[in-house]
C-alpha cells in the first residue's frame, strides 16, 4: 500500500516541487503562453485521444459528468451562503473557494486509476475548467460574457469525444498516437505552472488562510462523498469523484483576480493553505479509497 502510494503522490509531488524551485530560482516561465498552450492546444487534444480508445464506457463517463456539475453547483452555492454569513467578498473568493485544480486531478488519475480512471478524471475536468474559465472571470469582474463559453476549446473537444465514444469510432493508430504525443504535455505543464504559482506567494496571513482553508476542506470532502452516495457510484467513479471534490484552489485564480484588478493578497494565501492541507488530505484520501 505504501510502495503504492508512493508511486502515485511522488510524481506529482515531485514535479510541482521542481516548478516551485525553479521559480526561486528566478527562471522564466511565461504562464501567459503556457497557459494558452494547455487549455486550446494540448488539453482539447488530450480530451479527445483518451475519449476515443477501445475500452471506454460512455455509461461511467456520463454518470462522471453529471456528478461534476453537481458537485460545482453545490460547491457555489455552499460557498456563497458561507461567505455571505462571513461578511467576506463573493467577488473575491467565491471563485476560489469553489473551483478546484485539475491540474493534481488528472495527474491522479493518470497514476492512480489507469487509462479508465484517467478518462473519467478528464470528464470531470472538463466540467469545472469550464465553470473555471466562465464563472472564474465573470465574478471577480462583475459581469458576464457568454462569448468566454465560446471560446473554450476544450468544450468543442469534450463534445467532439463524446460523439465519437457513443458511435464507437475509434481513431486509427498514426492519428491517436499525434494526438497523445501532443496531449500527454498537458499534465507536466499544468504541474510546473502550480509550482511556479506557489513560488510567488508570501506567507502574511498565514493563520487565517489555514483557518479558511480548513473550512473549505470539510465542505468539499463532505459535498464528494454525498454526491458519490446519492448516486450510488462505485469502485473508480465514486473514487474520482471523491478525489477530484477534494482538491485545493486552483491558482488560476489569482491571475483572473489580478486581471480584473481586485487585490488578491488575502485570496493568494488562502489558496496556498489549500494547497498545502494537499501534502494531508491526498494520502489519507488514497489510502481510503484505493
Amino acid at each position: 500500500m505504501v510502495l503504492d502510494l508512493l508511486n502515485i503522490l511522488l510524481p506529482i509531488y515531485g514535479s510541482i516541487a521542481l516548478g516551485f524551485f525553479l521559480g526561486r530560482l528566478g527562471f522564466c516561465w511565461d504562464s501567459k503562453v503556457i497557459s494558452p498552450l494547455v487549455l486550446q492546444v494540448t488539453f482539447p487534444l488530450l480530451v479527445i485521444h483518451q475519449l476515443t480508445r477501445p475500452g471506454i464506457h460512455s455509461s461511467n463517463v456520463l454518470r462522471v459528468l453529471l456528478a461534476a456539475f453537481i458537485v460545482a453547483s453545490l460547491l457555489f452555492v455552499i460557498f456563497a451562503v458561507l461567505l455571505r454569513i462571513a461578511r467576506l467578498s463573493l467577488q473575491t473568493y467565491l471563485a476560489p473557494a469553489a473551483l478546484a485544480n485539475m491540474s493534481i486531478g488528472l495527474a491522479l488519475g493518470m497514476h492512480g486509476f489507469g487509462n479508465q480512471g484517467f478518462v473519467l478524471s478528464l470528464a470531470f475536468g472538463v466540467v469545472i475548467l469550464l465553470a473555471q474559465f466562465t464563472l472564474g472571470r465573470w465574478l471577480p469582474n462583475g459581469e458576464i460574457n457568454i462569448k468566454t463559453i465560446l471560446r473554450q476549446v476544450f468544450l468543442y473537444a469534450l463534445i467532439l469525444g463524446i460523439a465519437l465514444l457513443f458511435l464507437g469510432v475509434h481513431l486509427p493508430p498514426y492519428l491517436g498516437e499525434t494526438l497523445h504525443l501532443v496531449g500527454q504535455l498537458t499534465i507536466p505543464l499544468l504541474l510546473l505552472s502550480l509550482g511556479f504559482a506557489l513560488a510567488k506567494v508570501s506567507l502574511h496571513g498565514f493563520a487565517r488562510g489555514m483557518l479558511l482553508a480548513t473550512i473549505r476542506l470539510a465542505v468539499c470532502v463532505a459535498i464528494g462523498i454525498g454526491v458519490a452516495w446519492a448516486l450510488s457510484l462505485q469502485g473508480q467513479e465514486k473514487a474520482i469523484v471523491i478525489l477530484m471534490s477534494i482538491l485545493p484552489s486552483s491558482t488560476v485564480n489569482i491571475l483572473m483576480g489580478q486581471e480584473a484588478g481586485i487585490d488578491m493578497e488575502p485570496v493568494t494565501i488562502f489558496i496556498t493553505c489549500t494547497n498545502l492541507w494537499l501534502l494531508v488530505s491526498l494520502p489519507v484520501a488514497l489510502a481510503l479509497l484505493l
